[in-house]
């Protein structure tokens, strides 16, 4: 409550920069705009996202990013660590072909890790979601966060290991589990809402080019008719520009 004969502030309870701790680190977080936590990897991602250019020339439109965010925010909010080729091969996490002819092999396989169910329904642990994907790969990161919508139980967390391992790539193709659910069922429709949002930003690039052609044209139109104005009245002045440049240099 305001105190009688204490000047009154507007706004008091609005925190400025000097309410603040002294930790510069905070600080330039805030001038910046730099997130924190897991919505700071995510805006890393984005930072070095890599899209195909043939479809988008000079990285992804506002619509194709937008989309991104809001489909993390709804899975989960999962950390989005970014590793190199080099780091893929030395962990080993690379798709292996048996004759090692294919063009994919040893190229990097992104893949996403879950904390244990068990330990969360015990000790009340939270949830903990991270995608490994390749620097910038948006095919990778809409590949692997569909298992961070997934709420796996701890029998799916135990058994999984176990029919990869009996079962290797073929527990893809095999419905009931979590990885055939999170590409045959999940993907597909987290790709679709994307490369609609992205189809947005094509058509605007496209819109904008033909409004930047249409500009130039203007200019190239009113720059020749100046040129013809300039030409009939030296024609009027009996002096042919060939003339001129005997007298006078540009």
């Amino acid at each position: 409550m305001h105190r009688p004969g204490h000047k009154k502030q507007r706004y008091s309870n609005r925190p400025s920069i000097k309410d603040l701790s002294n930790d510069a680190s905070r600080k330039e977080r805030i001038k910046n705009l730099t997130l924190s936590g897991n919505a700071k990897s995510m805006q890393e991602f984005l930072n070095e996202e890599k899209s195909n250019p043939f479809y988008d020339r000079g990285g992804l439109g506002p619509h194709a990013r937008e989309n991104l965010w809001k489909q993390w925010g709804e899975s989960n909010k999962p950390e989005i660590r970014q590793w190199s080729k080099e780091q893929f091969q030395k962990s080993g996490m690379v798709h292996k072909d048996p004759d090692k002819e294919a063009w994919w092999h040893n190229k990097p396989r992104a893949f996403h890790q879950t904390s244990r169910k068990w330990r969360n329904i015990l000790f009340g642990e939270p949830i903990q979601r991270r995608m490994t994907v390749e620097k910038g790969s948006v095919e990778d990161f809409l590949a692997e966060l569909p298992h961070s919508t997934q709420k796996a139980s701890v029998w799916e967390q135990y058994k999984m290991p176990k029919l990869r391992k009996k079962y290797g790539e073929k527990v893809y193709d095999m419905p009931g589990n979590l990885e055939y659910e999170a590409h045959s069922i999940i993907q597909p429709k987290i790709e679709e809402e994307f490369y609609q949002e992205r189809l947005k930003d094509v058509n605007l690039r496209d819109i904008e080019e033909k409004k930047r052609r249409k500009e130039r044209q203007a200019r190239y139109a009113e720059d020749e008719k100046r040129i013809n104005e300039m030409r009939r009245k030296e024609e009027k002045k009996g002096i042919l520009p060939s003339l001129r440049s005997l007298f006078y240099r540009e």
